[in-house]
């Protein structure tokens, strides 16, 4: 399998964040269709980057880590890395993310109420005028608000939830609601982390990795899961994977090695079950490979 050829206005086949553990940074790579690697930013804090519809524009987040209260905003950038520039005043640890049709970014942000938590918010295109998009919390419950995603559509918002629960537990819940009535309700939970939360290429199916541990002597299981919304019926897709995407006609992720953390291979199945590598890579990447969604 090749590397898709990049969309619309977008100059990179994809993008992801690579984690550099032993200089202790975080950076946006792009990446061509010839498969060769750019560094988009340099500051060792830059993460979670999405484009926009049209592929012109990168939307990430800036901190020095992410839940960072120090210099922890989002920003915006050209899709060939100039033109860096805050995105108003929003101040986001995870996301961010475009609707659609250009016109809002969805963000998660650190809201401090009593504990340290955080909450969905959509922003306009320009960072300005944000609203809550968030399920109702109960009292005393200690949750996290992550991962924002916008259906193919833009009808719809889906979001990881992170619960507390007594004795030190916790639980990972996926909600959606419809957009922009933010009446959301609750399609799936785990006892274990639920990431790369996606669309497929219907507004009734999501996409996500769970990464189950089954003991304490075990290898966590990075299992890739497809969500009908119709039926709350889910399939396993593949095992061993990453947090994913939807590419054209496959689903892309990340395998990880085993033996080497800082190497990655590029994989894409498609409905069928038909495994291909687009590549490997040099890289530690962390969350999923992002392509603009041009079509």
């Amino acid at each position: 399998m090749s590397l898709p050829a990049p969309c619309g206005a977008a100059a990179w086949s994809f993008i992801f964040t690579n984690l550099d553990s032993a200089e202790d940074r975080v950076d946006v790579i792009g990446v061509t269709e010839g498969g060769t690697p750019q560094p988009l930013t340099e500051d060792g804090a830059s993460s979670q980057a999405s484009f926009s519809p049209d592929g012109s524009n990168i939307v990430y987040a800036h901190g020095e880590f992410p839940g960072s209260l120090q210099d922890d905003r989002d920003l915006c950038m050209k899709s060939d890395g100039s033109a860096q520039r805050p995105l108003g005043d929003v101040q986001g640890i995870d996301g961010p993310t475009y609707s659609p049709d250009g016109k809002h970014i969805a963000v998660s942000q650190l809201v401090l109420d009593g504990d340290l938590a955080s909450r969905i918010f959509v922003v306009d295109a320009d960072g300005k005028a944000g609203i809550a998009a968030t399920p109702d919390t109960k009292e005393g419950q200690s949750s996290v608000d992550t991962q924002p995603a916008w259906s193919p559509d833009g009808d719809s918002l889906a979001l990881v939830r992170r619960v507390e629960l007594q004795g030190g537990d916790t639980r990972s819940e996926v909600w959606v609601s419809s957009w922009p009535k933010s009446e959301f309700t609750r399609v799936y939970e785990s006892p274990s982390i639920v990431l790369g939360l996606t669309w497929g290429r219907t507004a009734t199916e999501l996409l996500f990795t769970d990464w189950e541990t089954p003991g304490a002597t075990a290898a966590t299981q990075r299992l890739l899961y497809s969500l009908e919304l119709n039926t709350l019926t889910i399939d396993k897709i593949v095992g061993s994977a990453g947090p994913p995407q939807v590419a054209r006609d496959a689903i892309v992720y990340f395998e990880y090695g085993d033996e080497d953390p800082n190497r990655a291979e590029l994989l894409a199945v498609d409905r069928d079950g038909n495994l291909a590598s687009a590549g490997q890579f040099a890289f530690n990447p962390t969350g999923a490979p992002r392509l603009p969604r041009c079509d």
